[in-house]
């Protein structure tokens, strides 16, 4: 079938490469594997549960969680019955998340555990559309009894009944999408008055995911690791727009502050943060080397200079003298390379900062010791990008050119006015 939709998208890629790996999860302590069949099979299984207990084509659900492949089951298996997701903050308090439920006409509120549904049980009353609170982790909740209460589990069960008994149904379902269908809603920031949802479509996510994927060379053998809320746009270009576009493998983190040492085990060919991760890494490294051995801090100042030296000529595209050139490489080999690996980017191309400016000085210095970061510049209302600086392709300081196939032009007063496909239906 065509690829016009996220879910198509998704039976395209595991048919294609039903063994490859499209997402691992720590879950305690230990790695695992989920295979594009695997994938594909536990989205079939949310969806046609979800279409058990009747969500119907146009209706919205609620997911929060933290990142985890439940997520990503939970968003696929709603848009697979041409329903939409709608995502919200898990540090969201009962009241923010009642206004996104309410705000939504969502059906179903999708949990990750017993603190996310006490915050549904504190609003529910309030949200007259709700029908179900589907919870993945039921720890501490065997023993609860209420009727709007249901296990992930459980869904899938149902779900997997409903594919032995129609086996084609899923197919069926999935083939009635259309790609001007509304995929998600994500919730702005409200900076003008109360949170807004932008309405993103499918058209949309998977035509940021083919550009994006053009400027940056991203392959099927990259692996991204995901750790900003997945509810966030920024997050959702490398685990959904990207992802249904090349098919590389997403890392989860086992929690957020265990981003560090994951990035040591995964080593990501691709990292994407904001401003304040690079910036949590450059601190790091800068007390590291204060505590360090007078020898190692000669050594690595020394290094350090050198490769501001070499990435300064070569930034401004002048040759780089042979001295330099080698004593380059020789900081890199004794120093950066180390460094790099310390750290979990010793296999990282490209990584990327969007959501927030970040220091210039900052840019350079990771530039400086191989690690090449590349800025972004987008909003919800464009599904995250319209510009981008390629890995070859950049100016350093600058967000980059615009995605292939956008209009820009600057208007009255300095606004930025962008025409392109994933450009949102509107607020909902």
């Amino acid at each position: 079938m065509q690829a016009n939709t996220l879910p198509k998208a998704l039976v395209n890629i595991a048919g294609k490469q039903p063994d490859r790996i499209a997402l691992r999860m720590k879950d305690f302590g230990i790695w695992r594997d989920i295979t594009w069949k695997q994938y594909l099979e536990n989205v079939k299984f949310t969806a046609l549960g979800l279409n058990s207990i009747g969500i119907k084509r146009g209706e919205h659900v609620a997911i929060i969680g933290e990142n985890k492949p439940e997520w990503l089951y939970s968003a696929f298996g709603v848009m697979s019955l041409g329903a939409t997701f709608a995502g919200v903050y898990t540090t969201n308090p009962a009241k923010e998340c009642e206004y996104v439920v309410g705000h939504s006409d969502s059906v179903v509120f999708i949990c990750e555990d017993e603190e996310q549904m006490n915050k549904a049980f504190i609003f529910r009353k309030n949200t007259p559309k709700l029908r179900k609170i589907i919870v993945w982790d039921m720890e501490g909740l065997r023993d609860l009894e209420d009727p709007m209460v249901i296990s992930f589990d459980k869904i899938m069960e149902i779900g997997r009944e409903a594919d032995m008994e129609d086996p084609a149904l899923y197919d069926t379902l999935v083939k009635e999408g259309k790609p001007e269908d509304i995929a998600g809603i994500i919730y702005t920031s409200g900076t003008t008055g109360p949170p807004k949802g932008a309405m993103l479509h499918h058209e949309g996510y998977l035509w940021v995911g083919e550009q994006a994927a053009k400027v940056t060379t991203a392959s099927v053998d990259d692996e991204s690791i995901s750790f900003l809320p997945l509810n966030h746009v920024y997050e959702q270009i490398f685990d959904m727009m990207m992802h249904m576009t090349v098919g590389h493998t997403v890392n989860f983190t086992e929690n957020t502050d265990t981003v560090m040492n994951d990035m040591m085990v995964v080593s990501p060919t691709i990292f994407h943060a904001v401003p304040r991760i690079w910036e949590k890494y450059y601190s790091a490294i800068v007390l590291k080397m204060a505590d360090a051995t007078w020898l190692k801090r000669t050594v690595y100042g020394l290094a350090v200079k050198i490769g501001a030296k070499y990435n300064n000529l070569r930034l401004a595209g002048k040759k780089i003298p042979l001295p330099l050139y080698i004593g380059y490489q020789l900081a890199y080999f004794c120093v950066f390379w180390k460094l790099k690996e310390r750290l979990g980017f010793d296999k990282t191309r490209l990584g990327f900062s969007g959501a927030a400016p970040i220091s210039h000085d900052i840019l350079k210095f990771f530039q400086s010791i191989g690690i090449p970061i590349r800025e972004g510049y987008g909003m919800t209302e464009t599904s995250g990008v319209t510009h981008m600086g390629g890995e070859f392709d950049f100016k350093l300081g600058a967000v980059g050119k615009a995605l292939p196939g956008t209009e820009v032009k600057i208007g009255e007063g300095g606004e930025i006015i962008v025409r392109h496909k994933g450009i949102f239906k509107g607020y909902y």
